[in-house]
């Protein structure tokens, strides 16, 4: 359970996997993307998890060229 109090317990998740994992950082080329351009970022997005479907069941993939590989979790979670 989080060490951080919180009135609302539905965000008590939130807590935990910041207390785990800490606080997700975008990558430089995702945070210009974000910033300058959002629907961008969420076509790129869209295109990693159109990708993670056609390599579902894969356990080995190769990523070549990927930037700061903001989506390749997308992929790996596949």
């Amino acid at each position: 359970m989080t060490t951080s109090p919180t009135k609302e317990p539905q965000y008590s998740l939130l807590l935990d996997v910041k207390e785990k994992h800490g606080i997700a950082r975008l990558g430089l080329m995702v945070n210009e993307s974000w910033n300058q351009d959002p629907k961008r970022t969420l076509f790129t997005l869209a295109r990693y998890k159109f990708v993670a479907r056609m390599l579902a069941g894969d356990r080995h993939v190769l990523e070549v060229g990927c930037a700061d590989a903001f989506g390749t979790r997308i992929v790996q979670q596949a």
